[in-house]
């Protein structure tokens, strides 16, 4: 049977499947699970799409997604083949890894909340575990606030189209949620791809902006107009200003002259200050990492590196990239 062609949506809410060949368990413990969670970082930091929500079964993989401009295959190529290649040398295997191309299916994204449920209910549906909490294979416990949240995992995002608030009392609520969908029925809206002619409804169906998510304190009402004109169904704006200015502003924030920062300078200052703008520019701005590495004269190796540890400047990276959208917003208003 002849496969559909991928409907491709930028800013569409997107559940992504993806197999081992023979529905062979891959997945056999913490080791592997580590092999998997460290690929998708170095995967998303390749392309523009996000990720919200994931489960890691022994057969396969569920991952929730916002997608980007770009089509899939750039994120899905990057994430298969270095868990392939990794799997196969920890296993002493050969072969093929994956079965197929992955399987994408695009859902309405008044369905947020009912894709998270379904995805961190795997391991219940699978009697793996009684509770959703119960298991560190999924990000229901990062949700939960119980484990901590990896810089490219967007649970912010995800409780808000879910429709909960980013508090205890919305992760509770948001848990009770999850726990009750555990004895739903299959749903196909939510696990099978529809024929092309039943996704056409889909191309609108994209994920709302968030125009309030930068929390940088005082955010200007320029910026926020700025932000709400992202591009169409886009819930995170690219900006495509110049590169330059991004390095300026950081610079100035955190004093480091400009030439250092393109110079081969190991410095600490200097290689923290080249994270902001690659944490920035990427997770915020939605700049190509490969961009980005270009700009500061550095290899895309290294860029991926510092990518990883997002965490440590990701307050100053919102303060920059707010700063940046507010520079833009006032070039653009009218005189």
């Amino acid at each position: 049977m002849p496969r559909f062609t991928r409907l491709h949506v930028p800013g569409a809410l997107v559940h992504v499947i993806t197999r081992f060949v023979n529905r062979a368990f891959r997945l056999a413990g913490a080791a592997e699970r580590a092999l998997v969670l460290d690929a998708i970082p170095l995967a998303l930091s390749r392309s523009d799409w996000r990720l919200f929500g994931f489960a890691l079964m022994s057969s396969h993989v569920h991952l929730v997604m916002s997608s980007g401009d770009e089509p899939a295959w750039r994120f899905l190529k990057s994430l298969q083949t270095r868990v392939a290649l990794r799997l196969n040398a920890r296993h002493r295997a050969f072969g093929p890894v994956f079965a197929e191309r992955a399987t994408t299916i695009l859902v309405r994204p008044e369905r947020a909340g009912a894709l998270l449920a379904y995805v961190h209910n795997n391991p219940v549906r699978a009697a793996v575990v009684l509770d959703p909490a119960a298991t560190v294979w999924t990000s229901h416990r990062a949700y939960l606030g119980l484990d901590p949240v990896p810089s490219w995992l967007d649970v912010e995002l995800g409780l808000q189209l879910a429709g909960f608030d980013d508090s205890p009392s919305g992760r509770s609520a948001f848990h009770q949620f999850v726990v009750q969908g555990s004895a739903r029925a299959w749903d196909p809206e939510l696990s099978s791809p529809l024929p092309s002619a039943s996704r056409a409804d889909l191309r609108l169906a994209t994920v709302p902006l968030d125009t309030s998510s930068p929390s940088v304190g005082s955010v200007s009402d320029a910026m926020r107009v700025e932000l709400s004109c992202g591009g169409p169904g886009s819930p995170w704006p690219r900006w495509d200003g110049s590169l330059t200015d991004l390095l300026r502003a950081a610079c100035e924030l955190r004093s480091v002259p400009m030439e250092q920062l393109r110079s081969p300078s190991q410095r600490r200052a200097v290689t923290s200050t080249r994270r902001l703008v690659i944490v920035a520019g990427h997770l915020h701005l939605r700049r190509r990492v490969n961009e980005l590495a270009a700009a500061l004269g550095i290899a895309n190796s290294t860029a991926s590196h510092l990518l990883g540890r997002a965490a440590s400047v990701e307050p100053e990276a919102r303060i920059l990239a707010a700063r940046i959208w507010a520079n833009a917003a006032t070039t653009m208003r009218p005189g």
